[in-house]
């Protein structure tokens, strides 16, 4: 359809997948199809471009650099300690991130690491993700939000092998929503879901973590419609071709 008539395609043009954002731009921006072009999706994608966005919001976020070499590694352990994170720029689900916590795991992440794949270190957090999910309309508005929380770290989950849950709660803690709405705001994103993560620490302070504008992944969806009562993908094309996604939507259950 794209290839034939372009032209009957003029406001959506989604895959909902992590792994096609980057190809859904390229297609929106050779054929002026409405929605995130190709000179923007980086931000979306790389965690190293997300940051101007969460200091734009106000939203608190974690120090980070660009994890080229062990002398630059050095130079921002100096500054914050151990232990760090690394992970890759582009990437999510916590495919090949780490924790390092001395300089023999340093050295020993810089040997086995993939050439080319390109990462990010940041300062090692102790809390719990928390998500802010749902859908926002062309005019920027939110029409659906839920939030998840996580009972461990991703990261040690696929590390370590481990089984993990979340919880879909009815109501978004008011922190959370805050932080999830500024940065809504500052990537001034439109009609399409989101998924955005942060970091909820013990003394309750939140801390901007990633964005992914699609669907949160795994059960989440599941999760939502369970905890709504609704079909949040009838939700969405009810938005899109509407412009009326229903609502508002009032979460009932913990799922």
């Amino acid at each position: 359809l794209v290839q034939c008539r372009p032209e009957l395609i003029t406001r959506t043009f989604e895959a909902l997948n992590e792994h096609w954002l980057e190809l859904e731009a390229n297609i929106r921006t050779d054929f002026n199809i409405y929605g995130t072009k190709l000179d923007f999706v980086k931000n979306l994608k790389r965690k190293s471009r997300m940051r101007a966005f969460f200091r734009k919001s106000g939203v608190e976020t974690i120090p980070q650099r660009k994890c080229s070499d062990r002398a630059g590694a050095m130079t921002f352990i100096r500054r914050v300690g151990y232990p760090v994170v690394v992970k890759p720029d582009s990437g999510s689900g916590a495919s090949n991130t780490f924790k390092i916590s001395n300089a023999r795991e340093l050295d020993q992440f810089f040997r086995d690491k993939p050439e080319d794949v390109t990462f990010v270190m940041e300062q090692f957090i102790e809390g719990l993700v928390v998500t802010f999910d749902g859908l926002v309309n062309r005019d920027g508005e939110v029409v659906l939000a839920a939030s998840h929380r996580y009972d461990q770290s991703i990261m040690d989950a696929v590390n370590k092998d481990r089984h993990m849950s979340y919880t879909c709660f009815p109501e978004i803690t008011p922190a959370v929503e805050e932080a999830g709405r500024k940065i809504l705001k500052a990537f001034d994103v439109r009609e399409r879901f989101f998924h955005i993560e942060l970091f909820e620490t013990k003394d309750k302070r939140v801390i901007a973590l990633e964005v992914n504008m699609r669907p949160p992944g795994a059960w989440m969806t599941d999760a939502i419609n369970y905890t709504f009562d609704i079909d949040v993908y009838a939700a969405w094309a009810d938005m899109v071709v509407k412009d009326a996604a229903g609502g508002p939507y009032k979460g009932k259950y913990f799922t």
